[in-house]
């Protein structure tokens, strides 16, 4: 790495270096290691923050970055704290909230790595307006909002299909696979 001016700022001893615009003081750096590819962190004086031992590094949003290792998930924060451990076999971010899964059941987790509920499912849409669509083992599915409030309960004979607007969802009859519209309240707008 050089500055507009040539001077070299970090020495040329990795295979691998990317700099984020939003990361103003991180370098993401990779190296083999006993022949295997390792990606890590250093700042801009080439000292290590976060350490170069992971399969994959991914700087997320909001400080978070998802590490991968020997196929687990976690989450650290960019001063090398655990948010999640590695432990889960896929990590995502949607709507400020951590998507945790584990053995094909998912779970929500707030940015400081506190389940934020109970609730247990197989699928999750991505967030519109604050609301989502989870599905769960048994193949029903529910509306969801950013706290993992349950919106809508599973309806027999229908699944939620799109997050339309705040209050309105496309609803498909399992049946014969009409589609109609559905509010919060759940009263049919269009049936």
């Amino acid at each position: 790495v050089i500055d507009s001016t040539e001077n070299e700022i970090i020495k040329p001893i990795f295979t691998y270096i990317h700099n984020k615009k939003e990361l103003k003081n991180l370098i993401e750096v990779g190296n083999e290691i006993n022949k295997k590819f390792k990606r890590g962190f250093i700042d801009l004086k080439g000292n290590i923050k976060i350490p170069i031992i992971y399969d994959n590094v991914f700087y997320e949003e909001k400080g978070l970055i998802r590490v991968s290792k020997d196929n687990k998930y976690g989450v650290l924060d960019t001063l090398n704290n655990i948010i999640l451990p590695i432990k889960f076999d896929y990590i995502s971010f949607d709507n400020d909230l951590i998507i945790a899964e584990s053995k094909e059941i998912n779970y929500l987790y707030d940015f400081k790595g506190k389940q934020i509920s109970d609730l247990q499912f197989s699928e999750i849409s991505n967030f519109t307006n604050n609301k989502a669509i989870v599905t769960y083992q048994n193949e029903s599915n529910s509306i969801i909002d950013n706290q993992a409030n349950i919106i809508l309960k599973p309806i027999k004979g229908y699944s939620f299909e799109r997050v339309l607007n705040d209050d309105l969802f496309l609803i498909k009859d399992k049946l014969n696979s009409n589609v109609g519209i559905i509010n919060s309240k759940g009263e049919f707008i269009i049936k």
